[in-house]
């Protein structure tokens, strides 16, 4: 589903197909730019870049991707790791080792080219989680998506709570990942 969903509600569904299905795993994908890079256009419609992010720590990946130079995506280098097709990296004149600015859905963040795979179209493939939390969307991810803000009501609704002097009839606990959390607050003592 394009909206957001529980992990666990689509999973419950998948549950129904195990016989059929050889893998399941999370994963995101976007359409992609590259600063100083203009695809030409195709018969196949508007340039484009698709970018796909699937689970790297999965037995049975939903991409199976045949590198041909450079390495796979591991754990080691998923934080800045992508695998470009053969096409991408002749047109954009790149290789193993170079870093290059990613653009998705309005964020912008390197990524270091670590292995190249034959395919005739322009198109990546990168860790899921790095993809979507770097284009700020932590769908798959915990906390479950819609229930990023939770209202927490103390005793009767008409309890008020003290908060750092404020008193408020409700409490709204906001559930981010970790590496999200520590791009929105700065920690004075501490740590997160």
């Amino acid at each position: 589903p394009v909206e957001g969903r529980d992990p666990d509600e689509i999973y419950a569904i998948l549950d129904t197909f195990d016989d059929v299905l050889a893998s399941r795993s999370p994963g995101y994908f976007s359409q992609i730019t590259f600063d100083g890079y203009a695809p030409e256009a195709t018969s196949g419609g508007p340039p484009g870049i698709m970018g796909f992010g699937y689970d790297i720590r999965s037995d049975t990946p939903a991409f199976s991707v045949d590198v041909t130079e450079g390495d796979d995506l591991t754990v080691e280098n998923a934080d800045y790791g992508v695998i470009f097709t053969s096409t991408l990296a002749g047109n954009m004149g790149k290789t193993i080792g170079d870093t290059v600015t990613m653009n998705a859905q309005g964020y912008s963040f390197p990524v270091t080219i670590v292995g190249i795979a034959d395919y005739g179209i322009d198109q990546i493939w990168i860790d899921w989680e790095r993809l979507a939390l770097e284009t700020h969307n932590t769908i798959g991810s915990p906390p479950p998506p819609n229930q990023y803000f939770t209202t927490v009501t103390i005793g009767d609704t008409n309890t008020e709570v003290d908060v750092l002097g404020m008193d408020l009839d409700i409490l709204v606990g906001a559930g981010i990942t970790s590496r999200y959390f520590e791009q929105l607050l700065q920690v004075n003592d501490g740590e997160f």
